[in-house]
């Protein structure tokens, strides 16, 4: 087995991931450890031995069991890649959630504009353009995850088919 302090600092490097050397050591010395980034590249090339209190906020700062410093490096490499791959997840929760938000502001403006274009073909009895607007009305009223489902479909769909819609909307139209 290699020397404790190398598997140590090799897993320090590789738990930091994006963070620097320089983010660390800062991180460390906001908590009472008089570190540098020189600090940090001593014990990631296993030249400088961890002490055990600094093992334990230093893996609060990487967000690991303090285990984990130690673990074995095909164990280490997993659990790296899982916590990058937990990382990417999130940013792609916070994506959704963002185009969530911004569909559903687009969808009550479109549904708005519809049920003016609506009014206006109405007055023109323009029964061509009456369903086109309704139809616009539908697709407002759709979910975010059925316009992600259905996407094209929605968008193309054929001739809509009359339904009644919920009770505080107009009837609306749908494939």
């Amino acid at each position: 087995m290699a020397d404790i302090d190398e598997v140590v600092g090799k897993n320090i490097a590789r738990f930091r991931r994006e963070m620097s050397q320089a983010e660390v050591a800062k991180l460390m010395v906001s908590r009472g450890f008089k570190w540098s980034q020189t600090t940090v590249w001593e014990v990631e090339k296993g030249k400088r031995p961890l002490k055990f209190a600094e093992a334990l906020e230093l893996a609060k700062v990487l967000e690991v069991k303090v285990s984990d410093l130690s673990r074995d490096e095909d164990r280490a490499e997993l659990l790296s890649e899982a916590m990058a791959a937990s990382g990417e997840w999130i940013q792609s929760v916070n994506g959704a959630l963002e185009a969530k938000s911004v569909f559903e502001i687009k969808a009550r403006r479109l549904y708005k504009v519809a049920q003016d274009l609506r009014t206006a073909a109405a007055e023109e009895k323009d029964s061509m353009m009456i369903q086109y607007a309704e139809k616009l009305m539908y697709r407002a009223t759709a979910t975010f995850s059925t316009a992600l489902a259905e996407g094209r479909d929605l968008l193309l769909s054929p001739e809509p088919v009359k339904k009644q819609g919920p009770p505080d909307k107009p009837e609306v139209w749908t494939k």
